[in-house]
């Protein structure tokens, strides 16, 4: 009872602290501290509950971002399309990663993460027909305000928590705790890892 408590007067301070400031560097740090609540989300799933070792969230993020950006330039999408269709991709990005890289285990997953996140880095960086380079999409449309950003968030944060107290999250804890009694007891140890990349990706 006293940390939900806690839990939601955070969340309510989040919501009025942009009502009490006209700053836009204190903005701007709250919309930073949105975002990587939900990277942070994210790799708790992939990380935390899964055991898994990646270090290549940041990929899955800047496929994303940029792909959202682009759909509402280049296609004239709106907000929520775009971002409905950024989850798929996402989700199919860490479906990619993960088949391959879930062989291994440990320092070489680590590393093989690490790899894919620098190599999306390097390509949003090059790329600059389509990304436009270290200048970025520019006339990217100001429809997600800071309180829609919060409402996405915590829909994220509940959806996660839902799935973590499922017999989905279930599984995963029991992978993480031991991976050959989890596969003695008939689970699909490789399917889970998959799916709780493609969970974290997105």
């Amino acid at each position: 009872g006293h940390k939900k408590l806690v839990v939601v007067l955070g969340i309510l301070f989040l919501i009025l602290l942009p009502q009490l400031t006209t700053s836009n560097y204190v903005r701007g740090v709250l919309a930073r501290i949105i975002v990587y609540a939900t990277i942070a989300s994210g790799l708790n799933i992939i990380n935390g509950y899964s055991g898994q070792s990646c270090l290549g969230i940041v990929g899955f993020t800047c496929i994303g971002a940029y792909s959202g950006a682009l759909m509402s330039t280049e296609l004239g999408m709106t907000f929520l399309p775009s971002l409905l269709c950024t989850i798929v991709l996402c989700a199919i990005a860490g479906f990619i990663v993960s088949i391959p890289t879930l062989k291994l285990n440990g320092m070489f997953l680590s590393i093989i993460t690490l790899g894919f996140s620098e190599m999306m880095r390097l390509t949003a960086l090059n790329w600059q027909d389509l990304t436009n380079g270290p200048l970025g999409i520019k006339g990217i449309p100001g429809e997600a305000t800071l309180l829609t950003c919060y409402i996405w968030t915590v829909i994220t944060l509940i959806v996660l928590a839902r799935l973590i107290f499922s017999n989905f999250g279930n599984v995963l804890r029991c992978i993480r705790d031991n991976e050959i009694a989890a596969g003695v007891m008939g689970i699909n140890v490789f399917r889970y890892k998959v799916l709780s990349f493609c969970v974290g990706a997105f």
